[in-house]
C-alpha cells in the first residue's frame, strides 16, 4: 500500500501522526511525505533567536531528514513556502495533484481543515482539493490520472470541532515514536523550555497524555486519532429515505 502525507510544517509528522507512519512503514507500505513549509518561525525562533531565516529552514531539513530514516519514510518532499504563507491556491492545488499522480497513493493522511492556524488550515483543504486534480482525466500532466481510495485527517492543539472515528493503536512503537521527536532537536528544546528545565524527560509527558487520553477513548494504551474526509460516491437509488 502507498500513503501520501501533506503537512503544513515537518513536526507534525513525528510529533502528532508518527505512530502511525511507523507502523505503516514497518508493515512495509510506502510512506512518501509532502511538507509544505519548512516551519522556520516555529521553535527556532525561541531556541535559537540569534540564528538567521534561512539557517533555521536549513536546520529543520535536516531534521526531517533524520526523522525519514527513523520511520522508514519512502520519500520527502519539502516545497519551500514561507512559513504561514501557505495559502489554498490553483498553484498549490495542481502542484500536490501532480505529485499524487506521481506517487499513486491509496490513501492520503492531512490536516483536518478547520484549525485556527491558517497554514494547518489552508494545507488541509488544499491536500484534499487537490484530490480532485488528481482524479480529474481531462487535466493532463507527465503522470495519468489517480484515484486516491481514502482520505484520513488528524488535528493538533489548535484544531475546531473535531471528532474522530477511526484510532490507530500506536501502543507497541511509542519509543519508536519519541526517538522520531527527538529528530526535532528544536521542538524538543521548546518543549522543555516551557516544562521543567530540571527534568529532561518531562517534556515527554505531552505526547504521552494526549496518545493516552485515544487510547482510552478507543480501548488500547495509546492512540492516534482520525477523521475520514468521505469522498463522493457514484449514485444509487434507494426505495425508501434511510432512517
Amino acid at each position: 500500500m502507498k500513503i501520501a502525507v501533506v503537512v503544513a510544517h515537518p513536526d507534525y509528522v513525528a510529533t502528532v501522526i508518527g505512530g502511525t507512519l511507523i507502523k505503516h512503514a514497518q508493515r512495509g507500505d510506502d510512506v512518501h511525505v509532502v511538507v509544505l513549509c519548512p516551519g522556520e518561525l516555529g521553535p527556532g525562533t525561541i531556541v535559537y533567536p540569534e540564528k538567521s531565516r534561512e539557517e533555521l529552514v536549513e536546520i529543520r531539513l535536516q531534521e526531517l531528514d533524520a526523522l525519514a530514516q527513523v520511520q522508514g519514510l519512502k520519500s520527502v518532499r519539502v516545497l519551500r513556502y514561507e512559513d504561514t504563507q501557505i495559502m489554498n491556491t490553483p498553484e498549490l492545488r495542481l502542484t500536490l495533484g501532480t505529485l499524487f499522480r506521481e506517487i499513486q497513493p491509496d490513501i492520503l493522511i492531512t490536516h483536518w481543515p478547520q484549525d485556527a492556524h491558517p497554514d494547518v488550515r489552508n494545507a488541509g483543504q488544499a491536500a484534499i482539493d487537490a484530490c480532485l486534480i488528481s482524479v480529474l482525466g481531462y487535466l493532463k500532466t507527465e503522470h495519468p490520472a489517480h484515484e486516491i481510495k481514502k482520505v484520513y485527517t488528524f488535528t493538533i492543539r489548535t484544531g475546531i470541532d473535531f471528532h474522530p472515528d477511526v484510532f490507530v493503536d500506536i501502543s507497541d512503537v511509542m519509543e519508536k515514536k519519541f526517538d522520531g521527536i527527538a529528530c526535532f532537536d528544536m521542538v524538543v528544546r521548546e518543549m522543555k523550555f516551557f516544562t521543567d528545565k530540571d527534568d529532561p524527560d518531562r517534556w515527554k509527558e505531552k505526547i504521552l497524555a494526549a496518545d493516552m487520553y485515544w487510547g482510552l477513548e478507543s480501548g488500547v494504551r495509546y492512540a492516534e486519532p482520525f477523521k475520514q474526509v468521505k469522498q463522493p460516491e457514484g449514485r444509487r437509488a434507494v426505495d425508501l429515505l434511510p432512517l
